[in-house]
């Protein structure tokens, strides 16, 4: 049920995933293709947002430096289905 179907689309915001492992899937996938490394900052039953790796230090002072940072949360009345609600980029999304 992805809306991602190939790794060459981009990820953006209302893309929707099964699951949170369907969307783990996705970003790896498109990470591989870009060869960019990612980092998860907040992962539960119902959220997971993930930043460029070389964002993150102790206090995430540093959010500015990152190209990019995304967040999928369950969408309302959807049965869990998870849905891309907020990408911040500069570049590679």
């Amino acid at each position: 049920m992805s809306t991602v179907r190939n790794m060459t689309d981009k990820l953006k915001v209302g893309d929707i995933f099964e699951t949170k492992v369907k969307f783990l899937e996705a970003i790896i996938e498109w990470s591989i293709m870009r060869g960019v490394s990612f980092t998860q900052v907040k992962s539960n039953k119902m959220n997971y947002t993930t930043v460029c790796a070389f964002m993150v230090d102790r206090d995430n002072a540093s959010r500015d430096v990152c190209p990019w940072r995304l967040h999928v949360s369950v969408r309302k009345n959807s049965c869990r289905y998870f849905m891309i609600k907020k990408i911040y980029r500069r570049t590679y999304m």
